[in-house]
């Protein structure tokens, strides 16, 4: 079972619920490149492809887009520790020795992307929280240069999650890799849903709120263990057979999802290339590190969706 592509049908529709089209693409891509290359502190390496996902996923405004380019390029210098030396068999190579991770191999029929996390290690002192988040940012980064989606919907099973591993995961990584998801990646999330809800739910949830904006809180639901709350959001063709649905096995889907990072091992590791030059930043274009960032100099956040 091979992860499939937004097809051209789903491509369309994704289009035609953002009201744009190939031209109106083809004239922003433009507009972009113009506004890339008046900014000396920017690269200018990147490919059309990238900057059409920036722009489907900001919802086809072209100043979040410009934020979310200054983004892309400035949060290495933030977080080198998330974004540099990304070697995808190292990375994933230890990932999997602890959680599994993956996205759906369809879109659902609202063009929906539905990722999955599960198998997570039960002992705290094999969980790298450091190591997973990078492999999330890879799996994001893979998505801007292939996915066409409306959106992301997380399936995280808790079902091993003890006290220890949430102990493990600081509030300052969390925060940077939602900053990082959203800001330089510009992936919408549409629901979260805790399946196999643990005892420590209160404590991950306390970790959450501290993490999230209100706006994804709002978007979190969790899930009983033995229930099927779960699908009255989603069909069981959309969530792995482990986890009560009929999308197929866990280890399968993972395994077909990481076979897409190794013809990419080399590129990954050119990024580390691409970033910004904050001495050659305009004066008057701040960088807001902890609040998003803004194309005019101002701190503001960017919309979830």
């Amino acid at each position: 079972m091979k992860t499939g592509l937004p097809t051209p049908e789903q491509v369309a529709y994704v289009r035609k619920q953002l009201g744009t089209s190939e031209n109106d693409i083809r004239v922003a891509i433009l507009v972009i490149r113009k506004w890339l290359k008046m900014q000396p502190h920017l690269p200018q390496n990147i490919d059309d492809a990238r900057l059409e996902r920036m722009y489907i996923n900001c919802k086809c405004s072209l100043e979040r887009v410009k934020t979310s380019v200054d983004a892309y390029f400035s949060l290495k210098n933030r977080y080198p520790e998330l974004l540099m030396n990304r070697n995808p068999r190292e990375i994933i190579g230890v990932c999997k020795k602890f959680i599994t991770m993956f996205p759906m191999p369809r879109l659902t029929d609202s063009c929906l992307r539905v990722s999955v996390t599960t198998n997570i290690c039960e002992n705290p002192d094999d969980y790298d929280p450091l190591v997973m988040s990078k492999a999330i940012l890879l799996w994001s980064e893979l998505m801007l240069r292939e996915d066409y989606s409306l959106g992301d919907i997380m399936i995280l099973d808790m079902k091993n999650v003890q006290a220890g591993h949430v102990l493990k995961t600081g509030i300052g990584l969390l925060r940077g890799l939602e900053m990082i998801y959203r800001g330089a990646y510009c992936r919408r999330i549409k629901a979260m849903h805790f399946v196999n809800a643990p005892k420590v739910m209160d404590m991950i949830m306390t970790l959450v709120r501290a993490a999230l904006p209100e706006k994804i809180r709002k978007r979190v639901m969790t899930h009983l263990p033995g229930s099927n709350t779960l699908f009255d959001h989603l069909p069981r063709s959309m969530v792995p057979n482990e986890l009560g649905g009929t999308g197929g096995p866990a280890e399968e889907l993972a395994e077909d999802h990481r076979e897409r990072y190794w013809p990419l091992v080399d590129w990954f590791m050119e990024q580390d290339q691409f970033v910004s030059n904050e001495s050659m930043r305009p004066h008057n274009m701040t960088c807001g590190m902890e609040n998003g960032f803004s194309v005019d100099g101002s701190f503001k956040k960017l919309c979830i969706d």
